[in-house]
């Protein structure tokens, strides 16, 4: 629930410093990357209990997920990890690399009504 907060309120800082009327937005978009341990349907479930009394509520959530993508240290390439080869680099099958993608929590966008 913790995350789910810290968007909302990230998109009402949003809303104020750019002058938008809250009761205008449609969707609060966020991204959710596969390495957070975030559960979408989590997002989902507490989303109309954060936004409740807030100029958003009323709004609807859309969450994407985000794959995780790692940076391979003895090729650099780029891929993301699969348990049938051990989550070795496809590539040169190094079993050493960095997170580049999966590990947000964000706020993406918001959609306003028309």
């Amino acid at each position: 629930m913790s995350y789910m907060v810290a968007l909302v309120k990230e998109a009402l800082e949003y809303c104020d410093e750019n002058h938008i009327d809250g009761e205008k937005v449609d969707t609060v978009c966020v991204e959710v990357g596969e390495m957070t341990g975030v559960l979408p349907e989590f997002l989902y479930k507490y989303y109309p209990d954060v936004i409740r009394d807030t100029v958003l509520a009323g709004s609807h959530l859309d969450v994407a997920q985000m794959p995780v993508e790692i940076e391979c240290a003895s090729c650099r390439k780029h891929y993301h990890p699969e348990a049938e080869n051990g989550y070795a680099c496809p590539h040169c099958h190094g079993k050493d690399g960095s997170i580049i993608k999966g590990r947000e929590c964000t706020l993406s966008s918001l959609t306003l009504k028309e």
